[in-house]
């Protein structure tokens, strides 16, 4: 993290900041915007390749405190799902 970057509470009332942090990471490793990134577009069509899932990975686990997995993102397919499994997980750990 630069110092800017703030760990996101991931709680299912959070759900767009979720997103917007989602997206936030994607623009990063892609050097784009947030806003230029459609959340249904799968990763792929993104131009997210296997060293970009790494990082994107990375930077979640890093944000949120939560296990991401290079396999969970290719499940997931777009941030829209990716945002939704993050929620989902988030409210596991709080039954």
């Amino acid at each position: 993290m630069t110092g800017n970057e703030k760990t996101v509470d991931t709680r299912p009332h959070d759900g767009e900041q979720v997103e917007q942090l989602v997206l936030g990471v994607l623009a990063e490793i892609l050097y784009s915007e947030a806003k230029d990134i459609d959340p249904a577009a799968a990763f792929t069509e993104l131009g997210i390749d296997s060293i970009l899932v790494v990082e994107l990975c990375a930077a979640l686990r890093e944000r949120t405190g939560t296990t991401i997995t290079a396999a969970t993102v290719y499940e997931c397919a777009t941030p829209q799902k990716l945002t939704a499994h993050l929620l989902h997980l988030a409210a596991s750990d709080e039954g």
